[in-house]
């Protein structure tokens, strides 16, 4: 044993002294090499966004060779870097800047120091608008609310006046004067008196609308297809509604490939019709598989997808998978109410089996009618609303005891909401799931069940991800007795759930004939960092319990490390956990591998 380890030491040894030689190597050379940037140093005269400006336009203009340049070359460039900072700072409202440069180093770097007199900047004097065309007497009320225009005796600001040439442009477009312009606009700046008077002269143009939406092919119900857009034939044309409606046909999965393509007007009714070309979707879709996963070891899946069934896009999909500890197969039949994958009903019929160690063997055959329901409220919300009826006949056999049927109708609804923020580089996932019935409509007893998750994901830094997950649980019941079906009742651990623990093992208990956990709890902290393109080196703490009572609730806890890859078809995760509490049915304390692969949120 000693040998081994000394054989290991010698070997991380050797791999530590062979980076280090690269390490060494790779500074030697970025060392002896020139750097081809410049660095400026300004002074404290020099608005921050003139110095951004300054550092961006000399980067585009100055090119350096790879060696240091003569000195004759040094002091040219302190020149036309005087001259380039002087006209970085003319769209900030500063005409009359005048920079004086001169080289600090020109050694490894070349860096300037900046000494720039800013003098007095030009401001607003007036700011007018003059709407002439078709247009006029719809786009002069809108102006009114135009928050972002120039203000009178601000600082002059070309990118202020740009943004609201833009703004208005883009009014005039959203109302169907797609031809508009601002051509003869005209700033007249006196540099003397420090004023600018800003007219912006706006053509509306004529007005043009929508005219009919064209569909030759007739694969699909034109009608249907043609309800799936947010405008009608009259209505003002906008470049913008044709692309939402081309985003809202490719959303419903019909098509392989669809267009939205509007073609000239007519020039005497101008209106532009728009056609709609698609590759339909292939009839019938399969596929095939196997994996391994340390819950359930090898499994087997296999999934068939009936498309097209009539033509507003119904679909018949059926899915199986099989495990050691977990089976199912279960057939979706999806019909469309307003939109096929965001407005539509399910019928479903599955069967299921579920092996639980030290607890027992749940079978069972349900049905369920349901709407769902997906909406995008804005950029930063989303929320999908599932409300069902549903009916089981179950099988539930506890070890050492005879088989419980029961059958029952239940009804259930799910909830969730995707919360994401770019700017802050934050998202947050809730999920609300409730099932509950009373005893004198088809149920065993009264009872609720109620499952909730929280996902945070947090960006801090552009390689670094903190995620923060917690999932609560709780079943309430009439009944002493208890009489809901087996896998109704809380277990947790495994790669899903509490890592480094073995599947569903927290929560059972070898010394109990029935276990009622009603309580469910897990929480987990990961921090994601990636190291190159999509892969990450990632390290989590995770905590749960399942319990028939919270008073006398003991949180097993592991903690872990390993590697994720995010691909397109999901996450794989392939990770170390090692309990350091362990209050599941499992005592082991060893390290677990996790092979998970997961669907991002």
């Amino acid at each position: 044993m000693r040998f081994r380890l000394n054989a290991l030491y010698c070997i991380i040894i050797i791999v530590f002294s062979i980076m280090l030689v690269f390490i060494f190597i790779i500074i030697f050379m970025t060392s002896s090499a020139f750097s081809q940037t410049i660095d400026i140093i300004f002074s404290e005269s020099v608005p921050e966004q003139v110095q951004e400006n300054s550092r961006l336009l000399i980067n585009q203009r100055i090119f350096l060779l790879d060696k240091p340049p003569s000195e004759f070359r040094v002091q040219q460039l302190s020149l036309s870097i005087a001259s380039l900072i002087e006209q970085a700072a003319q769209p900030f409202g500063y005409f009359q800047s005048k920079c004086h440069v001169k080289p600090v180093s020109v050694k490894q770097k070349l860096v300037y120091s900046a000494h720039c007199t800013m003098n007095a900047p030009v401001k607003v004097n007036s700011f007018n608008i003059h709407i002439s065309g078709p247009g006029k007497s719809v786009i002069e009320p809108l102006l009114l609310t135009q928050q972002d225009s120039p203000k009178i005796d601000a600082i002059f600001s070309s990118a202020s006046y740009e943004k609201s040439k833009n703004q208005i442009l883009s009014l005039c477009h959203r109302k169907g004067y797609i031809n508009a312009s601002t051509k003869n606009s005209k700033i007249n700046i006196d540099p003397d008196s420090r004023n600018a008077d800003i007219l912006i002269n706006v053509d509306t143009g004529p007005l043009y609308l929508f005219g009919s939406i064209d569909i030759n092919q007739n694969i699909y119900n034109k009608y249907y297809l043609r309800s799936l857009a947010d405008y009608h034939n009259g209505e003002p044309y906008n470049d913008a509604m044709i692309s939402k409606y081309r985003d809202n046909l490719e959303s419903t999965n019909l098509f392989n490939y669809v267009n939205v393509i509007p073609f000239s007007s007519d020039q005497k009714k101008q209106h532009i019709p728009t056609q709609i070309f698609y590759d339909p979707i292939d009839t019938l879709q399969y596929g095939v598989g196997v994996g391994y996963s340390t819950d359930s070891n090898f499994f087997y899946s296999a999934n068939v997808v009936r498309n097209r069934i009539n033509q507003y896009g119904m679909r018949l999909s059926t899915e199986l998978l099989s495990s050691s500890d977990y089976s199912y197969v279960i057939s979706t039949l999806s019909i469309p109410k307003r939109h096929p994958t965001k407005d539509y009903y399910n019928f479903q019929v599955g069967y299921k089996q579920e092996y639980i160690e030290y607890v027992g063997t749940d079978r069972n055959i349900t049905t369920s009618f349901s709407h769902i329901f997906n909406n995008q409220i804005n950029e930063k919300k989303i929320i999908r609303r599932e409300t069902s009826l549903n009916y089981s006949l179950d099988h539930s056999k506890f070890d050492n005891t005879n088989t419980t049927t029961l059958h029952f109708l239940y009804p259930s609804i799910l909830y969730d909401i995707y919360l994401k923020h770019p700017e802050k580089k934050v998202g947050l996932f809730l999920k609300h799931q409730v099932s509950a019935n009373l005893e004198a409509f088809l149920a065993p007893c009264d009872f609720a069940k109620i499952i909730t998750q929280q996902k945070l994901n947090y960006s801090p830094f552009t390689r670094t991800t903190l995620q923060l997950s917690f999932k609560e649980g709780y079943i309430a019941t009439s009944s002493s007795s208890e009489t809901l079906p087996l896998s109704w009742y809380f277990y947790t651990g495994g790669a899903y759930s509490v890592r480094g623990f073995s599947y569903q093992s927290i929560g059972a208990d070898i010394h109990e004939t029935f276990e009622y956990n009603h309580y469910l709890y897990t929480a987990s902290f990961e921090v994601q960092q990636r190291v190159y393109q999509d892969l990450y080196l990632i390290a989590f703490v995770d905590t749960g319990d399942a319990t028939d009572t919270i008073k006398h609730s003991n949180a097993s806890v592991s903690v872990g490390s390993g590697i994720l890859w995010k691909t397109f078809a999901g996450n794989l995760e392939l990770s170390v956990a090692k309990p350091i509490k362990n209050y599941s049915i499992d005592p082991s304390m060893r390290p677990r591998l996790n092979i998970i692969l997961s669907h991002p949120l």
